[in-house]
C-alpha cells in the first residue's frame, strides 16, 4: 500500500512522498552552517541565481575574519549559525579548471587554481603542501564552486568521482561542492561518500524584507531611507508573479536595481531581464557615458548565441574578437557596431557593464590569452533567446523565418537522468533550453503561435518516437512564461504535454512533463491544464485514473496562495465549484483539496465535506475523486500527527455506506478504507474479507486485523469453517494480522482438517506467536508443484530456518522465470544487509519482486542502483560480485559463465 500510494502521489509530486510526509518544501528550511555542523560534506544545489556563489564567499570571508579575530566578523549576517571552528577556506572555481586538473590529485586541482593567480612554481609547491596537511589534519575547509559549469559531462561525472576519493583521503577535511540542479541532474550521477545533497532554499517573505531594509540602507541617503524601504517591500509583495520571481536572490537584486532605476517592477521574466539589461548597460551613468545599446545588444546577442550553439560558457578573447570581426562583415548596416573596434567594445564593455568579465587565463598557442565569460548564465541564456529574435546570430539565413530557425534547436536532444529517482528521459539539450523559452517569450506576437508549432513539431529528418516527448515538455515550458499564444495553438501545446503521461498505474510519470505542469499551474493556463487532466481522469476506469488524478491535483497545489487567508479563500472557490459546477469541474475542484491535504497545508471549509460526501453518490469517477480527497484530509493510509477532518457519527455512516455498497468505485472505497482504519465503525468490513477485488479484501482484511473487537475475533474464528476456501483463508490470515492468542485453537483445527489449509494457517499461527506448525511446513518444501514449496518456504525464512535455503538455491536455476524470482525472494530474507536487499529487488526498494538472477546485471543497472543508494558505482559493482556466488548472478562486466549457486 505504500509503495502504491507514493507511486500514486509521488507520480506527479515535486519530491518524494513517503508514507505521512509532507513533500520537501512543506519542510522548513534549516542553516547551511547546521548541516555543514552535523554533515561535514554537502552537495548544494540550487537554481540559477539562488545564491550559491554568494554563499560559497560568505563562508569562505567568515572564516577568514575569524582565523584574523577579526571584530569585522560580527557584522556579518547569520554568522553565528556557521560551526565554531577556525578552518581555512579553500575556493576551488570549477569553471576554471583544466582538462588535466579536472582529472587529476587535489594537488593537481590546487596546483592549478594557484597558477591562475599567478604565484611561482616555488610557492605553489609550498601552499599546496600547506593547504594538503591542513585538509588532512581537518583544519581546512574546501569549497567548490559550479559542479555544473565543467561543461563536458564525462569530466563532470569524473570529476564528481574525484571528489569522493578526496574524502577516502582526507577524511577529516570538511567540503561543499555546487551546482544548478539540473546541471547535476544531466550529469547522470550523484555524489556518495556520505556527501549531504540540500537545496537552496527559496527567499521567504521575511527574507525579502531582511533584503529590502539592508539595500536601502546601503543605497539611499537617510532621509530617503524610511520611504523607500517601505515602498521597495510594498512591490516586492505587490502581486502574486512578483511574490513567486522574488523568491530568488539574483533576480530579486535585479528587481532592487530596477526599481531604484526605472521606479517599478515588472512581472514577467522577460520584462525583468530586459530592465535588468537596461540597467546595468546605463550603470554609473553618473560616472561613465553609457554604452550604446544599439551598439551592445547586438553584439552581446551574437556572441551569446555562439556560446550556446558551441556549449560553451567561456570563450577566450581571440575567439570573441573574431566573432565581433565576423559580425562586422555579417551586419554592415548595422551602424553603431563602426563607433569602437572589437578590442575597444569588449574592453568598454567588461569596464561599464560587467555583463561580460575576464575571469583568468588559459594557454593558446603557447600563450597565455584572457577569458570571457557572462558575468551569470542567465544573462548568456537570455541574450542567445534574443539573438533569435532579432536574427543577430552567426550564419544567419536571411530568407528563413524564426520558427524555421527555432526548429531545429528544439530537436537537438540527450538523455536527461533524475538522480532522485534514477529516471531517464530524453530532453531539450541544457544550453538551448531556457533560450528558447526566452526567446519564444521575447518574440513579436504574430510570431508566437508560429513559433511554439515549430517547437512542437518535429522535423522530417528526425525521429519522432524520440523527439516528440522533449518537444512537448520544451513547448509546455515555453507556454509556462505566458507568450501571446492563441487559445488554438496554447491547447494544442496543453494536450501534447498530457499524452506525455504515462498511461499504465505502475508507470510515473516523468521529472520533465511534471516540471512543465508545475510551471503551468501557477501560469494563466493552470486552468486549463487542469480541466484537460480531470477530463482525461473522468474518461479512465480505476487505477488508470491514478497519474492523472495525481498531476491535476499537483497543478492545482501549484497555483494555490501560501498564506492561510488565501488557502482558506482558494479552497471556499474549490468547495463551490464542486457543489454547482459541471462534473468534471467538481472532480477537479476534489482533486486540488486531495493535493493540498496530501500536502498537509488543507484546512475544512464550511460545506466542503458535505459536498465531498455529496460526490460519493456520483459515478465512478467523481466518488473516486471525492474518496481520494477524503482519505487524505483524514491523513490518508498512515497515522498522522493531525488531520484536518475528523468524520463526524453522521458522516461515518456515509463512508461505511459507500464502502459496504458493492456498486461503489473500487478505488474510491480503497481511499476510504484509510478513514475506517482510525474508525470505530467496523462491522461492515467483515463482510468485505470475500470481496473478489484483491485490493479492497486486503483493504479490509488489514483494518480487521487491527480490531480488539472481540465479537470480530469470533466472526472470523466462524469463517474457519466456510465452506468456501477463499473466505477461510482470508479469515486465517487476517486472525494472523491481529496477533490474538484466542484464534490458536480454531487455526490449529483449520490446519488439521487439509493440507491445503497448512500454508495459509501456518502463516497465521506464525504471526501469532505459535510455531507448531513448523514441521509441518517443512514436508511442503519438496513439493513438485511448486506453489506449495513457495509457500512454506517463505514462511519458513521469515522465522530464519534455514532449512528452506538449500531448495531456494536449488532452484536459482530453473527454466521458469517466476520460480528463479521467487527462489531469490526466499533467500534474500536470510540477507541481514539493507544494501544488498535492495541491490537484489527488481525495483532498488529492497522489496518483492525481486530480480531475476537470469537476466545481465549491466551498466544501466548498476547506475541506477547506484544512484538510489547515493553511493559510487564501484562499491555497487563489488557488492553484486560479492553476492554473485549466492544468488547465481550473471555481471556483464566479468568475463565466463555465472557461477553456481552456493560457490563462494
Amino acid at each position: 500500500e505504500k509503495r502504491r500510494a507514493a507511486r500514486r502521489l509521488g507520480a506527479a509530486s515535486w519530491g518524494k512522498p513517503d508514507g505521512g510526509e509532507p513533500p520537501p518544501e512543506a519542510r522548513e528550511p534549516v542553516p547551511v552552517g547546521q548541516r555543514l555542523g552535523e554533515a561535514r560534506r554537502l552537495v548544494i544545489l540550487g537554481d540559477p541565481g539562488a545564491g550559491k556563489t554568494t554563499m560559497i564567499r560568505w563562508i569562505a570571508t567568515a572564516y577568514l575574519l575569524r582565523l584574523k579575530n577579526d571584530p569585522d566578523l560580527n557584522e556579518l549576517p547569520d554568522v553565528a549559525t556557521l560551526p565554531e571552528e577556525h578552518w581555512l577556506p579553500v575556493i576551488i572555481r570549477c569553471r576554471d579548471l583544466d582538462r588535466s586538473a579536472l582529472g587529476g590529485s587535489l594537488e593537481d586541482v590546487l596546483s592549478h587554481t594557484l597558477r591562475r593567480q599567478e604565484i611561482s612554481q616555488a610557492e605553489r609547491n609550498a601552499l599546496v603542501t600547506h593547504l594538503t596537511k591542513k585538509l588532512g589534519r581537518g583544519e581546512a575547509l574546501l569549497l567548490l564552486d559550479g559542479l555544473d559549469e565543467i561543461t563536458e559531462p564525462a569530466l563532470r561525472v569524473s570529476f564528481s568521482q574525484q571528489l569522493e576519493n578526496i574524502h577516502i583521503a582526507y577524511p577529516k577535511a570538511p567540503m561543499i561542492a555546487t551546482s544548478r540542479i539540473v546541471g547535476y541532474r544531466e550529469m547522470g550521477y550523484r555524489i556518495g561518500r556520505g556527501f549531504e545533497h540540500v537545496t537552496v532554499a527559496d527567499l521567504s517573505r521575511e527574507d525579502k524584507d531582511d533584503f529590502a531594509r539592508r539595500w536601502c540602507a546601503v543605497v539611499e541617503t537617510p532621509e530617503r531611507r524610511e520611504r523607500m524601504t517601505e515602498e521597495l517591500i510594498h512591490d516586492i509583495h505587490s502581486s502574486d508573479r512578483i511574490e513567486r520571481l522574488t523568491g530568488n536572490p539574483m533576480l530579486l537584486t535585479t528587481m532592487a536595481l530596477v526599481k531604484r532605476k526605472v521606479g517599478r517592477l515588472p512581472n514577467r521574466r522577460v520584462d525583468l531581464y530586459a530592465s535588468a539589461l537596461d540597467v546595468l548597460l546605463n550603470w554609473r551613468r553618473e560616472v561613465d557615458e553609457p554604452v550604446d545599446d544599439k551598439e551592445a545588444v547586438p553584439q552581446l546577442e551574437y556572441l551569446a548565441y555562439a556560446m550556446c550553439e558551441r556549449g560553451v560558457q567561456q570563450l577566450r578573447e581571440d575567439e570573441i574578437l573574431e566573432l565581433l570581426e565576423r559580425m562586422r562583415g555579417e551586419y554592415p548596416q548595422i551602424h553603431p557596431l563602426k563607433k569602437h573596434t572589437p578590442e575597444e567594445f569588449l574592453r568598454l564593455l567588461e569596464r561599464r557593464t560587467g555583463l561580460l568579465v575576464e575571469v583568468g587565463h588559459v594557454r593558446h598557442d603557447g600563450l597565455p590569452v584572457p577569458v570571457f565569460e557572462f558575468r551569470h548564465l542567465t544573462f548568456q541564456e537570455y541574450l542567445a533567446g534574443l539573438a533569435l529574435v532579432a536574427g543577430h546570430f552567426p550564419g544567419r539565413d536571411r530568407a528563413r523565418t524564426l520558427a524555421e530557425n527555432i526548429a531545429p534547436l528544439a530537436g537537438r536532444t540527450g538523455e536527461v537522468r533524475d538522480p532522485e529517482s534514477g529516471w531517464s528521459e530524453i530532453g531539450v539539450t541544457e544550453n538551448w533550453r531556457e533560450a528558447l523559452r526566452l526567446c519564444v517569450a521575447s518574440c513579436n506576437d504574430d510570431f508566437v503561435d508560429g513559433a511554439l508549432k515549430a517547437i512542437l513539431t518535429p522535423l522530417e529528418s528526425e525521429d519522432a518516437q524520440t523527439t516528440t516527448h522533449p518537444r512537448s515538455v520544451m513547448a509546455a515550458l515555453c507556454l509556462a512564461d505566458e507568450p501571446n499564444a492563441s487559445e488554438g495553438v496554447a491547447l494544442t501545446a496543453l494536450d501534447a504535454l498530457v499524452m506525455q503521461i504515462k498511461r499504465q498505474p505502475d508507470e510515473s510519470t516523468t521529472p520533465g512533463v511534471k516540471a512543465a505542469a508545475k510551471e503551468l499551474g501557477s501560469s494563466r493556463w493552470g486552468n486549463s491544464l487542469r480541466a484537460i487532466l480531470a477530463q482525461e481522469f473522468c474518461r479512465r476506469d480505476g487505477q488508470a485514473r491514478e497519474n492523472w488524478g495525481s498531476l491535476c491535483s499537483n497543478v492545482a497545489t501549484s497555483s494555490a496562495p501560501r498564506d492561510e487567508t488565501g488557502l482558506r479563500e482558494w479552497l471556499a472557490l474549490e468547495t463551490s465549484r464542486i457543489a454547482h459546477g459541471s462534473e468534471t469541474e467538481a472532480v477537479d475542484a476534489a482533486l486540488g483539496i486531495m493535493g493540498l491535504a496530501y500536502a498537509d497545508k488543507a484546512f475544512v471549509v464550511p460545506g466542503m465535506i458535505e459536498a465531498l460526501m455529496s460526490m460519493l453518490k456520483g459515478n465512478a469517477p467523481s466518488a473516486c475523486a471525492a474518496a481520494w480527497s477524503l482519505g487524505w484530509l483524514n491523513g490518508g493510509y498512515e497515522p498522522r500527527s493531525s488531520y484536518p477532518w475528523l468524520p463526524s457519527a453522521t458522516e461515518l455512516e456515509q463512508v461505511i455506506i459507500f464502502f459496504a455498497n458493492p456498486e461503489s468505485d473500487r478505488e474510491g472505497v480503497r481511499f476510504v478504507s484509510w478513514i475506517l482504519d482510525r474508525a470505530n465503525y467496523l462491522e461492515p468490513l467483515t463482510a468485505s474479507i470475500n470481496e473478489q477485488d484483491i485490493a479492497i479484501r486486503q483493504a479490509a482484511m488489514k483494518v480487521l486485523s487491527l480490531a480488539e473487537n472481540a465479537w470480530i475475533i469470533e466472526s472470523l474464528k466462524a469463517k474457519l469453517n466456510d465452506e468456501d476456501s477463499d473466505t477461510l483463508r482470508a479469515a486465517a490470515r487476517v486472525l494472523g494480522w491481529s496477533g490474538n492468542a484466542a484464534a490458536v485453537e480454531a487455526v490449529l483445527d483449520c490446519l488439521d482438517r487439509h493440507e491445503s489449509n497448512w500454508p495459509v494457517a501456518a502463516e497465521a499461527l506464525i504471526q501469532i506467536g505459535d510455531t507448531r506448525a513448523v514441521e509441518q511446513l517443512a514436508t511442503l518444501l519438496d513439493d513438485p508443484d511448486g506453489d506449495m514449496w513457495e509457500t512454506a518456504a517463505r514462511l519458513l525464512a521469515s522465522i530464519n530456518d534455514s532449512r528452506a535455503l538449500e531448495p531456494a538455491k536449488i532452484r536459482l536455476t530453473s527454466g521458469e522465470e517466476s520460480v528463479r524470482i521467487s527462489a531469490v525472494g526466499i533467500l534474500a530474507q536470510a540477507v541481514k544487509d539493507e544494501i544488498d536487499r535492495t541491490l537484489l529487488s527488481k525495483d532498488l526498494d529492497a522489496l518483492e519482486p525481486f530480480f531475476d538472477p537470469q537476466q545481465e546485471i549491466d551498466e544501466e543497472r548498476v547506475n541506477a542502483a547506484a544512484a538510489n543508494l547515493e553511493m559510487p558505482t564501484e562499491e555497487v559493482r563489488r557488492r553484486y560480485e560479492a553476492l554473485a556466488g549466492q544468488f547465481s548472478l550473471r555481471l556483464a562486466w566479468l568475463k565466463g559463465d555465472a557461477p553456481t549457486a552456493g560457490q563462494d
